[in-house]
């Protein structure tokens, strides 16, 4: 869950007690590669080809970004193929050819080279994301992220202190932030370690669990309490 899910029902269960128990990620699948000097920085967006991702606006901030050893690397499956010809075209349309490349799905098992061979995320989700696992991946892993914040993600997206955030239909504000992070040195890093902190202080497999746990605690208290007195 995530606290725009909570918002999402609130009026519908505003007599309820409700707190929001987050996904959670279980550490031990993910390695931490610390950010440094690449003859080419790369940029990955990993998530469904369909619009409402906003692959395209990832794309165009890419093209306004002047630097050539900034490449993009776009992997996860087709929902909408009209779309990712789209997509193709922009690509060619912009010059782009030689920084952007198309990848199918991976297995799980091979993610871990892939987060390993990158250093930013890219999010540029265009609808109100219920929560955001990807990105929660990808601070697991070290990388820096840039994202739109909307919806759920908003709850661990936080400009400049775990990620740099920009208005979801704004590329020249996505290639600003994407420039920072190879302009302001130390930047990435920094930005990484603090994923990584957060992650592991709020949204670990084990911090769910104790949540959950705590939350059903006090449910059977609640319930207990409103129980008439039996009778003896």
């Amino acid at each position: 869950a995530s606290g725009y899910l909570r918002a999402s029902v609130q009026a519908s269960l505003a007599t309820v007690a409700h707190a929001v128990i987050p996904f959670g990620l279980h550490l031990d699948e993910y390695t931490f590669h610390e950010i440094g000097p690449r003859p080419r920085l790369k940029v990955l967006y990993v998530g469904q080809i369909a619009r409402n991702k906003g692959v395209h606006v990832a794309i165009e901030a890419l093209a306004e970004l002047p630097d050539p050893e900034v490449s993009l690397t776009v992997l996860g499956p087709c929902s909408e193929p009209d779309y990712q010809r789209e997509l193709q075209c922009l690509v060619e349309e912009r010059g782009l050819a030689d920084r952007v490349g198309f990848l199918p799905p991976r297995p799980r098992s091979e993610l871990a080279a892939v987060w390993a061979a990158h250093d930013i995320l890219v999010f540029p989700s265009q609808w109100q994301e219920p929560f955001g696992i990807v990105p929660l991946e990808a601070m697991a892993s070290g990388l820096a992220v840039v994202g739109t914040a909307r919806g759920g993600s908003a709850d661990f997206l936080r400009d400049g202190d775990t990620a740099l955030v920009y208005e979801h239909t704004d590329s020249a504000a996505c290639a600003r932030q994407l420039a920072r992070l190879f302009e302001e040195p130390g930047l990435a890093a920094d930005l990484a370690r603090r994923g990584r902190d957060c992650v592991r202080r709020e949204f670990s497999l084990d911090r769910t669990i104790d949540r959950i746990e705590s939350s059903l605690a006090q449910a059977a208290a609640l319930a207990g309490a409103d129980s008439p007195p039996s009778e003896t």
